[in-house]
């Protein structure tokens, strides 16, 4: 299966900051169409054991143009030693689901500060049962965890840097600062035969990182 080249989706720009002013999140790539920004912070044990804990989550209305050639050596963070290079992870959107908001002054597009994003990456042997399970049974168990605001699934089309073995799949799920995450609704999700069968059946094991938004807003920038 070829990897997808065209069509909305992400951008996933991760570093680890080695001196300040920190990485700015401007980004210039001509027609990407970038509509929304989230700037990410981790401290999770992944990045207790040295992985990238800062980062942008970009979306865009076309990936295509973050995969033209040297796109990726024109970001500012961009360094030759990749020890001290960004890293990109470009994602096609496959899907996507949230909640309706019905509080008048809560803002209905982004998610507030602090809120806790939880990245699923995953390699099936078998990628039809994946998506089967994925959209018929997990997205829906997701959705009955306190906190949760939106899911997202995503294939990967190209990364660069130090991830160039990334998974060809990712799950981005968004939830409240304060959330059921590890209660009962979210071990259900996980703990039924099909979710089981889903793990087992990995070339590798599934990667998870857990993040916090320090800030998430709308843009519009279709240069």
């Amino acid at each position: 299966m070829s990897p997808p080249t065209k069509g909305a989706g992400i951008l996933l720009r991760l570093y680890k900051p080695i001196s300040e002013p920190a990485l700015d999140p401007a980004i210039d790539v001509p027609g990407a169409c970038i509509t929304q920004i989230t700037t990410l912070s981790s401290s999770d044990d992944k990045a207790k054991l040295g992985a990238s804990n800062a980062g942008f989550l970009y979306h865009v209305k076309h990936i295509s143009r973050f995969l033209l050639e040297g796109a990726y050596e024109k970001d500012p963070g961009y360094s030759k030693d990749l020890a001290n290079s960004v890293d990109w992870l470009i994602y096609k959107r496959i899907s996507e689901l949230s909640r309706h908001n019905t509080e008048e002054q809560e803002d209905k597009t982004t998610a507030p500060s602090g809120s806790v994003m939880v990245c699923v990456a995953i390699t099936p042997k078998d990628a039809d049962d994946y998506s089967k399970w994925y959209e018929d049974e997990h997205q829906g168990m997701i959705t009955k965890v306190p906190g949760w605001r939106k899911s997202e699934r995503y294939e990967l089309a190209k990364a660069f840097g130090t991830q160039t073995g990334a998974a060809p799949f990712l799950a981005v799920h968004i939830y409240d600062e304060k959330n059921g995450l590890g209660g009962e609704e979210w071990k259900a999700s996980i703990d039924t035969a099909w979710s089981k069968k889903i793990r087992e059946n990995v070339v590798v094991p599934h990667y998870r990182r857990v993040w916090q938004v320090v800030e998430q807003r709308n843009v519009d920038m279709c240069t």
